[in-house]
């Protein structure tokens, strides 16, 4: 009974044991194993592997497996016993957790005697560090009039964090970050040598070792055409320093590439990364300064650069294999161009808003009395109007009036 490797309790929290059981004696019609192995693992699962027929029965702290087939002289039985932890707890971790094996094998023999062998075996677990790694860069922008701008800056060197957190239970010890960086671009050019490459963590650097592999291929340009749309906020210099303006223009990208270090020439940069407590972080900060950006922009408007970068373990103890692909972009940019001129006096503009805020108000006011003038002389005309027709009506009845009295006088005269 054996361990299959050391077992690293963080990746899986899983434990393979290799079973092989052997008769070297007569046949055996019944063959029992009996595995004890404490409170600190569970039982999880069984799988047969070579002559076939093992069952087994978990009870507390002990599972019990019989074989089905009886053992002839000379012949073995292979299976793999899985037990899994459940709980991590770093005061025990470097303890070793026993399994203990017991077999038992009883013969047709007219006095049956049973043969029985005990194997105790311990697992040397260890609590491997679980990782999360970020990135973080800042997109290079190249403009076709000889100029790069890096985060609308005029500095070459763009930097891309990788922010290495220990998730825990235990401490990560001393390890390697290896950085693949291609180098090669279509026409053969470098976009930058090996010193232009450095790695800090912190405001410290750290010590570095470089080596150039070169595959023999190189990246190729690719035919597709694609529009960007691009937003720059750019500082305005003709304005005050804390003014900015933005730019908005649609890019055309004609001609695009992407390396990697399987199609291009690589550095490799191994860096020493002291160790990290559990539940801690870390920062570290590669540095690329783009110093041949000039010559590859001369043909190209987009470039994509991908960078491998892998945490290794020298041991191979604490740390499983882990890697993480990390890519940057290169691509045209428009700069904006502002006419120069003075500083703007910021007193006469607000001189001229407080006019314009002044002539507004009197145009209101000019507004609101001439409604006030067309209303008061509509209302006057028809005051007159109404009152001259309020006389005619007055002038017709007095009229009609005087009529029937003359008619009356007439009529008492002819009787008299």
């Amino acid at each position: 009974m054996r361990n299959m490797g050391r077992v690293f309790v963080n990746e899986t929290k899983k434990i393979t044991l290799e079973v092989t059981i052997s008769n070297h004696q007569d046949d055996a019609f019944s063959t029992t194993a009996m595995f004890k192995f404490g409170d600190k693992i569970s039982y999880y699962g069984m799988k047969n592997i070579r002559n076939g027929g093992v069952s087994c029965l978990e009870q507390r702290e002990r599972v019990e497996c019989d074989i089905a087939n009886p053992l002839s002289k000379d012949e073995k039985v292979e299976f793999l016993l899985e037990f899994k932890v459940s709980i991590i707890v770093l005061e025990e971790i470097d303890q070793p957790i026993v399994v203990e094996g017991e077999v038992m094998t009883q013969s047709e023999e007219k006095h049956p005697k049973d043969n029985i062998r005990q194997l105790k075996i311990p697992l040397e677990l260890q609590a491997v560090p679980e990782l999360n790694v970020k990135t973080a860069s800042t997109p290079v922008k190249y403009n076709k009039e000889d100029q790069l701008s890096i985060n609308n800056s005029d500095s070459f060197v763009m930097a891309t964090d990788f922010i290495i957190h220990n998730l825990g239970p235990s401490y990560l010890p001393e390890t390697t970050a290896m950085f693949s960086i291609p180098m090669t671009v279509p026409d053969g050019n470098m976009l930058f040598a090996s010193t232009d490459i450095h790695v800090t963590r912190g405001n410290i650097s750290l010590e570095c070792d470089i080596k150039l592999e070169d595959n023999g291929t190189s990246p190729t340009i690719s035919p597709l055409t694609t529009t960007q749309k691009e937003v720059s906020t750019l500082p305005a210099e003709s304005l005050s320093k804390e003014s900015t303006a933005n730019v908005q223009r649609n890019i055309l990208v004609t001609k695009q590439a992407v390396t990697s270090c399987q199609l291009a020439t690589c550095l490799t940069v191994r860096c020493k990364v002291p160790e990290i407590a559990a539940y801690k972080q870390t920062i570290l900060s590669l540095h690329l300064n783009f110093s041949n950006a000039h010559e590859v922009f001369k043909i190209l408007d987009y470039l994509q650069i991908a960078i491998d970068m892998e945490m290794i373990n020298d041991a191979n103890t604490y740390l499983a294999p882990w890697k993480r692909t990390h890519s940057i972009r290169v691509q045209l940019s428009f700069l904006a161009d502002l006419i120069s001129g003075k500083p703007i006096n910021y007193i006469w503009v607000a001189a001229a808003s407080a006019a314009g805020a002044f002539c507004c108000i009197m145009f209101l006011w000019f507004l609101i009395w001439k409604y006030r003038c067309c209303v008061t002389k509509m209302q006057r005309e028809i005051h007159v109007i109404k009152r001259e027709s309020i006389k005619r009506r007055t002038r017709r009845q007095t009229s009609h009036e005087g009529v029937q009295y003359k008619s009356i006088g007439g009529e008492c005269s002819s009787k008299l």
